[in-house]
């Protein structure tokens, strides 16, 4: 891995020819099962929320809700950027709400996301569950994507693709035209979608074991009941102590200052993990081994 970052957050700058060999050879399996959905390929996931976005709020004056598992007041800019081009924003659903994006936040699934996206389509809503950080199934069974109105998802950042983003709708979606940059964007993330798309459930399986490594030595933050955390949350006294003394390690945003947040790259070698957990681990004091949620 000379010149690379030892845990980046993309798969693909962590992936070697041995890891991708070894993801090719397991058995694919389909991540979506019998939900029977469109699906439109983009050249990233914001571009396609953007899309998407277009064609259920009609006025800059409509109110976009976006929902995230820790209801914490850090919210990917994938997201608010492409909200903010197209109407006003909510952190709640309101009665001036005509659109909810739901994000699966680092992997952990959204409180009872089946009742309240059925609540909100009854009342006319259009719903997107944002899944940029999920593919398929927790070990509990719980399945993301199939209760809204649309399901998306970045390829990049769930599988070892350079670029690409898969929306999938309940019903007709155009994609709108593409330059020729944007579709070469496109046509990679196919790509790598048919390569591995099959196999996230082996990709899911390393994280989850990635993040009982970190979650073994460190006082973690669990978001909810049901994940395959893409990050783990790690309490410490100091985050920006922590980030300059634990070297090598792409950080995933947060705005809190008593947590770190470590990418759970399924590419990233295990042993990485445990010399990062056992870096964290020295910097924890009595005081945070109980962490606030």
């Amino acid at each position: 891995m000379t010149g690379r970052t030892p845990l980046p957050i993309l798969p693909l700058a962590a992936l070697t020819e041995a890891t991708e060999a070894e993801l090719l050879s397991v058995p694919e399996t389909d991540p979506f099962g019998a939900d029977e959905r469109h699906s439109h390929f983009g050249p990233s996931g914001r571009w396609l929320l953007g899309a998407w976005l277009s064609t259920v709020v009609g006025r800059r004056s409509e109110e976009i809700a976006i929902l995230t598992t820790s209801d914490e007041t850090y919210v990917s800019t994938c997201v608010t950027i492409a909200a903010f081009n197209h109407g006003r924003v909510s952190r709640l659903v309101t009665g001036d709400t005509v659109a909810v994006v739901v994000i699966h936040e680092f992997g952990y699934v959204f409180a009872d996301i089946a009742e309240r996206c059925a609540e909100w389509r009854a009342r006319g809503l259009a719903v997107l569950e944002d899944c940029a950080h999920l593919v398929g199934t927790t070990p509990e069974g719980e399945r993301v994507g199939i209760y809204g109105d649309a399901a998306l998802y970045s390829l990049p950042k769930v599988l070892p693709a350079p670029s690409g983003g898969l929306l999938r709708t309940r019903g007709a979606f155009t994609v709108p035209s593409m330059d020729a940059g944007l579709t070469a964007c496109v046509a990679a993330g196919r790509e790598a979608a048919e390569r591995h798309l099959g196999r996230t459930w082996w990709l899911n399986e390393r994280r989850l074991r990635r993040h009982a490594l970190l979650a073994e030595r460190c006082p973690t933050i669990e978001l909810a009941a049901q994940a395959v955390p893409w990050a783990t949350s790690v309490a410490v006294p100091s985050r920006a102590e922590a980030e300059e003394t634990v070297t090598g390690v792409e950080w995933v945003a947060t705005l809190r200052d008593d947590r770190v947040v470590v990418p759970t790259n399924p590419c990233v070698e295990e042993v990485e993990f445990t010399r990062v957990a056992d870096r964290l681990a020295s910097l924890t004091t009595p005081e945070v081994l109980s962490p606030r949620g």
